[in-house]
This record gives C-alpha cells, sequence and structure tokens, in this order.
C-alpha cells in the first residue's frame, strides 16, 4: 500500500495542530482557574463602601479638588448631609464627563 509524501504532510500537520491546540487550551483554562483564585478583596466590597475615595479617585487623587466639589454641593443646596453631597459631585462629574 502507497501513502503519498501530501497525505503524510497534512497527516502531521494536522498532528502539531491538534497538539498546539490542546496544549493552549490547558494553558488557557489554568490561567483563568489562577485569576478566579486571586481576586482582589476590593471586588467584593459594596460599591459605596467608600464614597470619598470613589470621588477622590475620579478627581485622580486631588483631595483638595474632591472637598471643593462636596463644598459646592452642600453651598447649592445647605440641608445635603456630606455623604449625599459626596454622591451628587460624584455624579456631577460623571455627567460632565459624558458631554
Amino acid at each position: 500500500m502507497y501513502i503519498s509524501h501530501q497525505a503524510i504532510g497534512f497527516f502531521i500537520l494536522f498532528l502539531l495542530f491538534w497538539a498546539f491546540a490542546y496544549a493552549f487550551n490547558h494553558w488557557f483554562k489554568s490561567s483563568q482557574r489562577h485569576r478566579r483564585r486571586t481576586r482582589s478583596p476590593r471586588s467584593r466590597r459594596p460599591v459605596d463602601a467608600e464614597p470619598f475615595s470613589k470621588l477622590v479617585g475620579i478627581c485622580f487623587g486631588d483631595k483638595a479638588k474632591a472637598e471643593r466639589l462636596i463644598a459646592f454641593e452642600q453651598n447649592r443646596n445647605p440641608h445635603l448631609s456630606r455623604l449625599a453631597a459626596i454622591q451628587m459631585a460624584i455624579d456631577a462629574v460623571a455627567r460632565d464627563n459624558r458631554r
């Protein structure tokens, strides 16, 4: 029985492709498992756990700017609590960034 060189080449190419796909799939699944195990504790916190820190992050670390935004919101509505003023400042910055 005679098998052409072309058929043997295709068979070897198929085996190499299969081995590469198997190795890549194994590597991808193991990296996904590793990512799930090393999830940061920050991702488990509630969204509004630290609103002032969130505002400072939006202001790129500028605490003075965050305080000015809070003061501005409290001047607009003197009956606001600090937490409500922080939330309104976050909403105002987000609204401004959408424009």
